[in-house]
Protein backbone atom coordinates (compact mmCIF):
# COMPACT_ATOMS: atom_id res chain seq x y z
CA UNK A 1 0.00 0.00 0.00
CA UNK A 2 1.31 3.45 -0.95
CA UNK A 3 0.02 6.65 0.67
CA UNK A 4 0.35 9.74 -1.50
CA UNK A 5 -0.74 13.28 -0.61
CA UNK A 6 -1.74 15.68 -3.39
CA UNK A 7 -2.54 19.39 -3.06
CA UNK A 8 -5.76 19.90 -5.01
CA UNK A 9 -4.81 23.47 -5.93
CA UNK A 10 -1.27 23.00 -7.30
CA UNK A 11 0.59 20.92 -9.89
CA UNK A 12 -1.45 17.98 -11.08
CA UNK A 13 -3.95 18.59 -8.25
CA UNK A 14 -6.58 20.57 -10.22
CA UNK A 15 -6.58 17.97 -13.03
CA UNK A 16 -7.03 15.06 -10.61
CA UNK A 17 -9.62 16.98 -8.61
CA UNK A 18 -11.69 17.44 -11.77
CA UNK A 19 -11.18 13.84 -12.92
CA UNK A 20 -12.34 12.32 -9.63
CA UNK A 21 -14.94 14.97 -8.76
CA UNK A 22 -13.32 16.09 -5.50
CA UNK A 23 -15.46 18.83 -3.98
CA UNK A 24 -14.27 19.00 -0.36
CA UNK A 25 -11.02 18.71 1.57
CA UNK A 26 -9.64 16.41 2.74
CA UNK A 27 -10.94 13.70 0.41
CA UNK A 28 -9.30 10.28 0.45
CA UNK A 29 -9.28 8.17 -2.71
CA UNK A 30 -8.38 4.49 -2.37
CA UNK A 31 -7.35 2.94 -5.70
CA UNK A 32 -5.79 -0.26 -6.97
CA UNK A 33 -2.72 -0.58 -9.24
CA UNK A 34 -4.93 -0.04 -12.31
CA UNK A 35 -6.17 3.30 -10.84
CA UNK A 36 -9.65 1.85 -10.36
CA UNK A 37 -11.48 3.50 -7.47
CA UNK A 38 -11.98 1.12 -4.55
CA UNK A 39 -13.68 3.73 -2.38
CA UNK A 40 -13.53 7.35 -1.31
CA UNK A 41 -14.42 9.24 1.84
CA UNK A 42 -14.11 12.78 3.14
CA UNK A 43 -13.07 14.24 6.48
CA UNK A 44 -10.39 13.39 9.04
CA UNK A 45 -11.10 12.54 12.69
CA UNK A 46 -7.65 11.54 13.85
CA UNK A 47 -5.08 8.77 13.36
CA UNK A 48 -7.06 6.05 15.16
CA UNK A 49 -10.21 6.55 13.09
CA UNK A 50 -8.23 6.89 9.86
CA UNK A 51 -6.38 3.61 10.55
CA UNK A 52 -9.68 1.93 11.38
CA UNK A 53 -11.18 3.16 8.13
CA UNK A 54 -8.21 1.91 6.09
CA UNK A 55 -8.38 -1.49 7.76
CA UNK A 56 -12.11 -1.65 7.05
CA UNK A 57 -11.60 -0.94 3.34
CA UNK A 58 -8.60 -3.29 3.05
CA UNK A 59 -10.87 -6.26 3.77
CA UNK A 60 -12.41 -6.02 0.30
CA UNK A 61 -10.31 -4.41 -2.43
CA UNK A 62 -12.74 -4.67 -5.33
CA UNK A 63 -13.56 -1.44 -7.23
CA UNK A 64 -16.51 0.64 -6.05
CA UNK A 65 -18.47 -0.10 -9.24
CA UNK A 66 -18.34 -3.83 -8.39
CA UNK A 67 -19.39 -3.13 -4.80
CA UNK A 68 -22.48 -1.36 -6.10
CA UNK A 69 -23.39 -4.38 -8.25
CA UNK A 70 -22.76 -6.78 -5.38
CA UNK A 71 -24.90 -4.69 -3.07
CA UNK A 72 -27.83 -4.96 -5.47
CA UNK A 73 -27.36 -8.74 -5.64
CA UNK A 74 -26.64 -9.42 -1.95
CA UNK A 75 -26.65 -6.46 0.51
CA UNK A 76 -24.29 -6.56 3.50
CA UNK A 77 -23.57 -4.10 6.30
CA UNK A 78 -19.99 -3.68 5.10
CA UNK A 79 -21.09 -2.79 1.56
CA UNK A 80 -23.81 -0.45 2.83
CA UNK A 81 -21.37 1.56 4.97
CA UNK A 82 -18.72 1.64 2.23
CA UNK A 83 -21.26 2.99 -0.24
CA UNK A 84 -22.48 5.49 2.37
CA UNK A 85 -18.93 6.92 2.63
CA UNK A 86 -18.70 7.05 -1.16
CA UNK A 87 -21.95 8.97 -1.55
CA UNK A 88 -21.26 11.35 1.35
CA UNK A 89 -17.88 12.36 -0.13
CA UNK A 90 -19.77 13.35 -3.29
CA UNK A 91 -22.29 15.37 -1.19
CA UNK A 92 -24.98 12.83 -2.13
CA UNK A 93 -26.35 12.86 1.40
CA UNK A 94 -29.73 11.31 0.56
CA UNK A 95 -28.10 8.24 -0.98
CA UNK A 96 -25.68 7.99 1.95
CA UNK A 97 -28.61 8.18 4.36
CA UNK A 98 -30.39 5.32 2.59
CA UNK A 99 -27.27 3.15 2.89
CA UNK A 100 -26.87 3.83 6.62
CA UNK A 101 -30.54 3.07 7.29
CA UNK A 102 -30.11 -0.21 5.39
CA UNK A 103 -27.08 -1.00 7.57
CA UNK A 104 -29.16 -0.46 10.73
CA UNK A 105 -31.72 -2.99 9.48
CA UNK A 106 -28.97 -5.53 8.77
CA UNK A 107 -26.94 -4.91 11.95
CA UNK A 108 -29.24 -3.77 14.79
CA UNK A 109 -26.38 -4.25 17.29
CA UNK A 110 -24.67 -1.24 15.66
CA UNK A 111 -27.78 0.93 15.96
CA UNK A 112 -26.42 3.49 18.51
CA UNK A 113 -23.38 4.43 16.42
CA UNK A 114 -25.30 4.32 13.13
CA UNK A 115 -28.14 6.45 14.52
CA UNK A 116 -25.57 9.18 15.16
CA UNK A 117 -24.48 8.85 11.53
CA UNK A 118 -28.12 9.16 10.40
CA UNK A 119 -28.43 12.30 12.50
CA UNK A 120 -25.25 13.78 11.03
CA UNK A 121 -26.42 13.13 7.46
CA UNK A 122 -29.86 14.61 8.17
CA UNK A 123 -28.11 17.68 9.52
CA UNK A 124 -25.88 18.04 6.43
CA UNK A 125 -28.93 17.71 4.17
CA UNK A 126 -30.72 20.43 6.11
CA UNK A 127 -27.79 22.85 6.15
CA UNK A 128 -27.11 22.34 2.44
CA UNK A 129 -30.77 22.74 1.44
CA UNK A 130 -31.02 19.21 0.08
CA UNK A 131 -34.41 17.81 -0.91
CA UNK A 132 -36.07 15.67 1.76
CA UNK A 133 -34.56 17.53 4.71
CA UNK A 134 -36.61 19.48 7.24
CA UNK A 135 -36.43 20.63 10.84
CA UNK A 136 -39.38 18.34 11.59
CA UNK A 137 -37.49 15.33 10.23
CA UNK A 138 -34.43 16.32 12.26
CA UNK A 139 -36.60 16.44 15.38
CA UNK A 140 -37.86 12.91 14.76
CA UNK A 141 -34.33 11.64 14.23
CA UNK A 142 -33.09 13.36 17.40
CA UNK A 143 -35.92 11.80 19.41
CA UNK A 144 -35.03 8.35 18.06
CA UNK A 145 -31.37 8.85 18.93
CA UNK A 146 -32.10 10.15 22.44
CA UNK A 147 -34.37 7.17 23.11
CA UNK A 148 -31.55 4.67 22.60
CA UNK A 149 -30.39 3.26 25.99
CA UNK A 150 -26.68 3.22 25.08
CA UNK A 151 -26.75 6.87 24.05
CA UNK A 152 -28.72 7.79 27.17
CA UNK A 153 -25.91 6.30 29.25
CA UNK A 154 -23.25 8.60 27.77
CA UNK A 155 -23.49 12.03 29.44
CA UNK A 156 -21.46 14.03 26.88
CA UNK A 157 -23.38 12.71 23.90
CA UNK A 158 -26.67 13.16 25.72
CA UNK A 159 -25.99 16.79 26.64
CA UNK A 160 -24.94 17.74 23.09
CA UNK A 161 -27.97 16.02 21.56
CA UNK A 162 -30.42 17.61 23.98
CA UNK A 163 -28.88 21.02 23.33
CA UNK A 164 -29.24 20.46 19.58
CA UNK A 165 -32.85 19.35 20.05
CA UNK A 166 -33.67 22.55 21.95
CA UNK A 167 -32.11 24.74 19.24
CA UNK A 168 -34.03 22.93 16.49
CA UNK A 169 -37.22 23.24 18.52
CA UNK A 170 -36.68 27.01 18.72
CA UNK A 171 -36.00 27.24 14.97
CA UNK A 172 -32.27 27.94 15.31
CA UNK A 173 -30.65 25.30 13.07
CA UNK A 174 -27.24 27.06 12.85
CA UNK A 175 -26.71 26.76 16.60
CA UNK A 176 -27.90 23.14 16.53
CA UNK A 177 -25.52 22.49 13.65
CA UNK A 178 -22.58 23.75 15.73
CA UNK A 179 -23.40 21.28 18.53
CA UNK A 180 -23.80 18.41 16.09
CA UNK A 181 -20.42 19.24 14.53
CA UNK A 182 -18.86 18.86 17.98
CA UNK A 183 -20.65 15.54 18.30
CA UNK A 184 -19.40 14.45 14.87
CA UNK A 185 -15.81 14.93 16.04
CA UNK A 186 -16.47 13.11 19.30
CA UNK A 187 -18.96 10.38 18.38
CA UNK A 188 -16.32 7.78 17.44
CA UNK A 189 -15.03 7.79 21.00
CA UNK A 190 -18.00 9.01 23.06
CA UNK A 191 -19.73 5.61 23.17
CA UNK A 192 -16.59 3.86 24.43
CA UNK A 193 -14.36 4.35 27.48
CA UNK A 194 -12.98 7.83 28.07
CA UNK A 195 -9.45 8.59 26.94
CA UNK A 196 -7.14 11.43 27.97
CA UNK A 197 -7.05 12.67 24.38
CA UNK A 198 -10.85 12.90 24.19
CA UNK A 199 -10.99 14.64 27.57
CA UNK A 200 -8.35 17.21 26.58
CA UNK A 201 -10.10 17.90 23.27
CA UNK A 202 -13.37 18.38 25.16
CA UNK A 203 -11.73 21.05 27.31
CA UNK A 204 -10.53 22.82 24.17
CA UNK A 205 -14.07 22.75 22.76
CA UNK A 206 -15.31 24.50 25.89
CA UNK A 207 -12.55 27.13 25.74
CA UNK A 208 -13.19 27.81 22.04
CA UNK A 209 -16.92 28.15 22.66
CA UNK A 210 -16.19 30.77 25.34
CA UNK A 211 -13.82 32.59 22.97
CA UNK A 212 -16.50 32.66 20.29
CA UNK A 213 -18.97 34.20 22.75
CA UNK A 214 -16.40 36.75 23.96
CA UNK A 215 -15.22 37.92 20.53
CA UNK A 216 -18.79 38.01 19.22
CA UNK A 217 -19.46 40.70 21.81
CA UNK A 218 -16.12 42.51 21.40
CA UNK A 219 -14.31 41.58 18.14
CA UNK A 220 -10.73 42.61 17.54
CA UNK A 221 -10.33 45.74 15.40
CA UNK A 222 -9.00 45.11 11.90
CA UNK A 223 -8.65 47.86 9.27
CA UNK A 224 -11.20 47.75 6.46
CA UNK A 225 -8.35 47.83 3.91
CA UNK A 226 -6.87 44.67 5.45
CA UNK A 227 -10.21 42.87 5.40
CA UNK A 228 -10.68 43.90 1.76
CA UNK A 229 -7.26 42.45 0.86
CA UNK A 230 -8.31 39.11 2.36
CA UNK A 231 -11.39 38.80 0.12
CA UNK A 232 -10.94 36.28 -2.67
CA UNK A 233 -11.09 32.64 -3.67
CA UNK A 234 -9.03 29.98 -1.93
CA UNK A 235 -9.75 26.76 -3.77
CA UNK A 236 -13.12 25.47 -2.47
CA UNK A 237 -13.29 28.27 0.14
CA UNK A 238 -14.21 31.89 -0.44
CA UNK A 239 -13.95 35.16 1.51
CA UNK A 240 -16.13 38.12 0.61
CA UNK A 241 -16.38 41.57 2.17
CA UNK A 242 -19.97 42.76 2.45
CA UNK A 243 -20.93 45.99 4.24
CA UNK A 244 -17.62 45.95 6.12
CA UNK A 245 -18.15 42.35 7.28
CA UNK A 246 -15.83 39.58 6.10
CA UNK A 247 -17.82 36.45 5.26
CA UNK A 248 -16.71 32.88 4.65
CA UNK A 249 -18.29 30.11 2.64
CA UNK A 250 -17.24 26.81 1.07
CA UNK A 251 -18.80 23.91 -0.79
CA UNK A 252 -20.06 22.60 2.56
CA UNK A 253 -20.57 25.77 4.60
CA UNK A 254 -23.08 28.48 3.66
CA UNK A 255 -22.02 32.14 3.85
CA UNK A 256 -21.12 32.88 7.47
CA UNK A 257 -19.68 35.91 9.27
CA UNK A 258 -16.05 35.84 10.40
CA UNK A 259 -15.36 37.38 13.81
CA UNK A 260 -11.83 38.84 14.23
CA UNK A 261 -9.80 37.49 17.15
CA UNK A 262 -6.67 39.25 15.85
CA UNK A 263 -5.49 40.76 12.57
CA UNK A 264 -5.37 37.38 10.84
CA UNK A 265 -7.22 34.87 13.07
CA UNK A 266 -11.00 34.59 13.00
CA UNK A 267 -13.79 32.75 14.79
CA UNK A 268 -16.61 31.55 12.55
CA UNK A 269 -20.08 32.61 13.67
CA UNK A 270 -22.05 29.66 15.06
CA UNK A 271 -19.10 27.25 14.71
CA UNK A 272 -17.11 26.96 17.96
CA UNK A 273 -15.06 24.01 16.64
CA UNK A 274 -13.51 25.85 13.70
CA UNK A 275 -11.17 28.84 13.35
CA UNK A 276 -9.80 30.41 10.21
CA UNK A 277 -6.33 31.91 9.82
CA UNK A 278 -5.30 34.12 6.91
CA UNK A 279 -1.59 33.69 6.09
CA UNK A 280 0.17 36.59 4.39
CA UNK A 281 3.59 37.00 2.75
CA UNK A 282 6.24 39.59 3.69
CA UNK A 283 4.37 42.24 1.69
CA UNK A 284 1.14 41.58 3.57
CA UNK A 285 -0.55 39.85 0.63
CA UNK A 286 -2.72 36.84 1.60
CA UNK A 287 -1.39 33.51 0.30
CA UNK A 288 -3.60 30.88 1.91
CA UNK A 289 -6.18 30.03 4.55
CA UNK A 290 -5.59 27.57 7.35
CA UNK A 291 -8.56 25.96 9.06
CA UNK A 292 -7.91 25.04 12.70
CA UNK A 293 -9.78 22.38 14.71
CA UNK A 294 -9.66 21.68 18.47
CA UNK A 295 -8.03 18.25 18.07
CA UNK A 296 -4.99 19.89 16.44
CA UNK A 297 -5.95 19.02 12.86
CA UNK A 298 -5.55 21.74 10.22
CA UNK A 299 -6.30 22.05 6.53
CA UNK A 300 -4.88 24.54 4.04
CA UNK A 301 -6.47 26.32 1.09
CA UNK A 302 -4.18 28.32 -1.18
CA UNK A 303 -5.35 31.60 -2.69
CA UNK A 304 -6.32 31.45 -6.36
CA UNK A 305 -4.20 33.49 -8.73
CA UNK A 306 -7.24 35.35 -10.07
CA UNK A 307 -7.01 37.89 -7.25
CA UNK A 308 -9.48 39.55 -4.93
CA UNK A 309 -13.24 39.40 -5.00
CA UNK A 310 -14.91 42.70 -4.22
Amino acid sequence: MVLYKINGENGIGPELKKKFGVIQYPTFLMMNADLELINRWAGYSGKAQFSQKLAHEMTDLVPIKEKRVRYQEKPTTYLALSLADYHESRLEFGNALTMVKDAIQMAPEKKPELLLQVLRLHNKMLMNGKEGASIEEMGKTLNAVLADPKIKADPRTNILLRGAWLFFDKGRPKQAWALLEILESMDKTSLSEDSQETYDTGLIYQAWAKDLERFSKAPAKVAASVLKSYAGDYGPSHLKLKNGQLRYNSDEVPATNLIPMSKNMFCVEGKPIFRLEVVVDKSGNPTKLIGHYPGGHTDEMRRDKAGAVN
